[in-house]
Formats: C-alpha cells, sequence, structure tokens
C-alpha cells in the first residue's frame, strides 16, 4: 500500500507543501487586494455629506497605503515560499 516510505517520496511532499502553500498565499494576497478595494457605507457618506465627498475621501486615505496592508505581506510571503520551493528543487536535482 503507499506513503511515504523513501527518503526521496518525503521530499518531494515537502517540495509539493512548500509549493501549494506559496501559490495559495500568493492567490490569496491577491484576492485580498483585489476585492479589499470595497464601496464606502453609509456612515462615510453621512459623514462626508455626500457619495462623492465620501469616495474622495476613502480615495485620498488610501493613497500612501502600498505596502501597509496584509496583503501584501502575504503575497510577499507567498513568493518567498515559491522560492523556497524552487531553491530546494534545484539542490535536490
Amino acid at each position: 500500500v503507499g506513503g511515504l516510505r523513501t527518503a526521496e517520496d518525503r521530499e518531494h511532499a515537502g517540495l509539493l507543501t512548500v509549493w501549494t502553500g506559496g501559490v495559495l498565499a500568493v492567490l490569496f494576497g491577491i484576492t485580498a487586494r483585489i476585492g479589499g478595494r470595497g464601496g464606502v457605507g453609509m456612515r462615510e457618506v453621512v459623514e462626508a455629506g455626500s457619495v462623492r465627498a465620501a469616495l474622495e475621501a476613502r480615495r485620498r486615505s488610501e493613497a500612501g497605503e502600498v505596502a501597509r496592508g496584509a496583503d501584501v505581506w502575504i503575497i510577499a510571503t507567498g513568493a518567498a515560499l515559491v522560492g523556497i520551493y524552487f531553491a530546494g528543487w534545484w539542490v535536490l536535482n
């Protein structure tokens, strides 16, 4: 019956785990980056006085936040894991 009996099988399973984790982290981060830009809520509209003012206030507040969000760090971590995968693959082959 199957299993990870040899050292080579265990190495391949480890690399597959790192690859899968990296790709999932990158995709999850991209999804968070795209989906994180939702609309404005009722509170923002009431506080700003109009929808346009609320949208402009949101745009101004997000102006300098390129690398502050968790989404960027998740993408970077995923890319690092994919890099570790390729380094491991290169060393093991």
